[in-house]
């Protein structure tokens, strides 16, 4: 009898903690009713972005990527239907860019504002309000860098085809000739005093 009690209070927990662990999920799943679609434009890639990543304004979680998507009429560009809090005040300076979560490599969308405009933000051909997509700094520095180690790699070509077995010749007889023209000047400047003492007398 003992075992058997044991055993039904064991499953009473069991029970209990799964139903728990469901309502807890249910209720991290639950999201604002009030939230305002926006779809962000990006031009650049959007490496670690997923859907459901966090939307963020100057820091703080405001709202979910819902989708991600190649545009269909410029495949270049790359569609990112984001849902903010409709309280954040989202305006015509407003631009999104892409932030790391730590060292997880996990992106979310950062939303700032670099101008006082008030207007909202245009609407594009889908009726949703367009946002662009900056490069943050890090972004600058590596296309810096990346351009940077291009043209080192570009100048040591050049280098590489003009140092053929003809113009190392060329040079050589070039250096060769620079030699001489220096032995004479040398010899030029160490009969110059006498010449000057000469014209002096």
């Amino acid at each position: 009898m003992e075992s058997r009690a044991y055993a039904f209070i064991t499953g009473l927990f069991v029970i209990g903690l799964i139903a728990g662990i469901v309502a807890w999920a249910n209720w991290l799943a639950q999201e604002p009713e009030n939230r305002k679609p926006y779809r962000v434009i990006a031009t650049t890639p959007v490496s670690g972005l997923n859907a459901q990543a966090q939307v963020r304004y100057r820091g703080m979680s405001v709202g979910r990527v819902s989708t991600i998507r190649l545009d269909p009429a410029d495949r270049h560009r790359i569609l990112v239907d984001i849902e903010v809090n409709s309280e954040i005040p989202v305006t015509k300076g407003t631009y999104a860019q892409l932030a790391m979560e730590g060292i997880t490599g996990i992106a979310y969308v950062h939303l700032l504002d670099d101008s006082k405009e008030t207007p909202p933000p245009p609407t594009g051909a889908s009726g949703l309000p367009e946002l662009p997509l900056k490069p943050s700094f890090f972004d600058t520095v590596s296309d810096s860098a990346e351009g940077a180690v291009r043209d080192a790699r570009q100048l040591m070509a050049a280098i590489n085809s003009m140092l053929t077995p003809e113009n190392k010749k060329a040079m050589g007889a070039s250096l060769a000739s620079l030699e001489k023209v220096t032995a004479n000047l040398e010899a030029a400047t160490a009969k110059l005093p006498q010449t000057v003492a000469r014209a002096d007398a």
